[in-house]
Order: C-alpha cells, then sequence, then structure tokens
C-alpha cells in the first residue's frame, strides 16, 4: 500500500466508526438510539485507533490536513507531498461519510426519522451551524421570497429530504 491509499483508508476507517456511531446513537429506530456520549467516544476513539493502525506502517498516519499543514511548517515534512496527503485525507473523509450515509439511509427516510437529541459534545461548531441553518429551512422559517434568492431557495429544496441533508452535514463537518 501507497502513502496515498493508507491516508484515504485511514481517514475513511475514522469517519466509518466516528460517524457510524453517531447516527447510531442519534437516529430514531437504531439499536444504539439514546445510548449517551460514552458510546459516541468510544466509537470515535476506535474509529482514530483503527485508521492510525491501517495509516502509520506507510504514510506516517497524518489521517488530518491540518496535522499534514502543520508538519510542512514546522519542516517535519515534505511540502511536496502535501496535496497528495491533504487530496486523500478529503476523499477519504468523503468515502467514510457517503459509507455512513448509506448505512443509515433506510433510517434518515423513516418520517419522523429526525434527529432526537443533539449533543453539542457531538457535533463540530460548524456543523452545528449548518444543522441549525437545514433544520430553520426545514422547518418553514426560512423563506425567500425575492426574485434575488429563487436560485438559493431552489437549491435548498434540493436539501428539504432528510438522506441529502444528512450527507451535506457529514460533508460539511468533515471538511470544516
Amino acid at each position: 500500500m501507497n502513502a496515498f491509499f493508507a491516508e484515504f483508508f485511514g481517514t475513511a476507517m475514522i469517519l466509518v466508526f466516528g460517524g457510524g456511531v453517531v447516527a447510531n446513537v442519534l437516529l430514531n429506530k437504531t439499536k444504539g438510539n439514546n445510548s449517551g456520549w460514552i458510546v459516541i467516544t468510544f466509537g470515535w476513539a476506535v474509529g482514530v485507533f483503527t485508521g492510525v493502525s491501517i495509516a502509520a506502517p506507510y504514510s506516517g498516519a497524518h489521517l488530518n490536513p491540518a496535522i499534514t499543514l502543520a508538519l510542512v511548517m514546522a519542516h517535519k515534512f515534505s511540502p511536496e507531498l502535501m496535496p497528495m496527503y491533504i487530496l486523500a485525507q478529503t476523499l477519504g473523509a468523503m468515502f467514510g461519510a457517503f459509507l455512513v450515509w448509506l448505512a443509515y439511509k433506510k433510517h434518515l427516510m423513516l418520517p419522523k426519522m429526525g434527529i432526537q437529541n443533539w449533543p453539542s459534545s457531538a457535533l463540530h461548531p460548524i456543523s452545528e451551524i449548518t444543522f441549525i441553518m437545514l433544520s430553520l429551512r426545514q422547518s418553514e422559517h426560512l423563506y425567500f421570497h425575492s426574485q434575488y434568492f429563487t436560485w438559493l431557495h431552489q437549491k435548498l429544496d434540493l436539501v428539504r429530504s432528510m438522506h441529502y441533508r444528512w450527507l451535506l452535514l457529514c460533508l460539511a463537518w468533515v471538511c470544516l
């Protein structure tokens, strides 16, 4: 395995375990619904352990663009390799989030599938803002009737179904 695939699969595993446990705890009608933050914490720990175990022998297990950038700035990593590592990490995170979305798609399409209790400790601040904005849109509080916002209004309607919203939330959480 080369460094690109090590970073890709390592980052994907973090998201599969971490995002999967969050979905399992927070989505209605899953076996782990409302099992609490300790389960989420353990799932993320297993995800990080698995990702590092996969990537460490081949790439040093950066698994995060911030780590790669910090190592480049500290002159401990080659700047020429940085774009490849960041691309692998980003694509791996998107792939992991996609797998979680795919695994929980049926739970997201239930009539009252909503996420019951979003504990703030389980979310990144940027994704909390994204989720609040999408929730406002879903609950019909945010409508743009101006001609200037027609295009935006149409695009937000695409996000109306929960499975697209979940995918967007996962991507926003991972990428930001």
